[in-house]
């Protein structure tokens, strides 16, 4: 860690950093998948707060995709669908269990978790692909849908907000993205103000990158890195979250710009002193907590 985020972080950021760091390296990217894979996965298991007892929880597979329900009770009209991170490369629905779990008990909404295909086995397009089709299965006519992401769950987030625009369902009222990968210019701002940041570098963008990414297009879909598109128009109500340090912050700004210039309701939250892949400090970190309740504040206003 560079030494000007010591002085930078507070004593509970720092510690968390530090704890992530000794389970789950940057040097992971170095390792084979299966390795990457099972550091990755032992880092989210030793963060694992549990579940609130008051949801039904249900797996299940739909059109070959395997999902996790998490139903409070009352049950709502709106379902979030939640897509998580881990470049692409990691994570699934165990890695993200407690989030969605809390995410569910705390907006008093249905939360369905897509464990979409993994590159390098898929691409890109096969994980869009897979959240497409459980999102059409399983969003009833008579209900709404908030998209929610982390990191590269909001580049799928985005990406899905593209693809609903001109069609009639499902009715999206908004999508959620926590410091999302939105394919910025990795030489200049925060990419290169944070390039060695704690728990993830410039370095590992670029990595995931080349493997997600390696064709400019597939079909009817883009490259999946909106920021690069021309066309902002017409796309839900957007709510993102960035961390202060980390290379991918001027990103959430530059995409929430871009989406109000085309005459759409878009805001940024830079949640400062945090670094990316905070949520799982929420239990570790006033900041990160605060940021979390910010989180379902703005999800629970979507319903109106």
């Amino acid at each position: 860690m560079e030494e000007k985020y010591r002085k930078l972080l507070d004593k509970e950021m720092l510690d968390f950093v530090e704890k992530t760091e000794s389970l789950y390296s940057s040097n992971s990217i170095n390792s084979t998948t299966e390795d990457h894979r099972k550091k990755y996965n032992e880092m989210a298991e030793f963060f694992y707060s549990g579940r609130p007892s008051n949801l039904n929880v249900a797996d299940e597979v739909v059109s070959y995709v395997p999902i996790r329900s998490y139903m409070p009770e009352p049950e709502g009209s709106v379902t979030i669908f939640y897509m998580h991170g881990g470049g692409f490369i990691l994570g699934g629905l165990d890695s993200h269990d407690d989030v969605c779990s809390e995410l569910a008990d705390l907006t008093k909404m249905k939360v369905i978790s897509i464990d979409y295909s993994l590159a390098p086995e898929f691409s890109f397009y096969d994980a869009l692909e897979d959240c497409i089709k459980v999102i059409e299965k399983m969003s009833p006519s008579d209900s709404s849908i908030v998209l929610v992401g982390d990191s590269a769950g909001g580049t799928l987030a985005a990406n899905l907000s593209v693809h609903f625009r001109d069609t009639e369902m499902p009715n999206i009222l908004g999508q959620v993205l926590i410091y999302p990968g939105l394919g910025g210019d990795s030489n200049k701002g925060s990419y290169v103000r944070h390039a060695n940041a704690p728990l993830l570098s410039r370095t590992e963008i670029e990595f995931y990158r080349d493997i997600i990414f390696p064709n400019p297009s597939k079909g009817e879909f883009q490259s999946g890195l909106v920021l690069q598109s021309k066309d902002f128009a017409n796309l839900p109500n957007t709510i993102v979250f960035s961390a202060e340090f980390d290379p991918l912050s001027d990103e959430g700004g530059e995409y929430c710009k871009k989406i109000r210039k085309a005459g759409g309701r878009a805001k940024w939250y830079l949640e400062l002193g945090l670094v990316h892949g905070y949520l799982r400090a929420r239990h570790h970190s006033k900041k990160a907590r605060a940021s979390f309740e910010r989180i379902v504040e703005k999800i629970v206003e979507f319903k109106g």
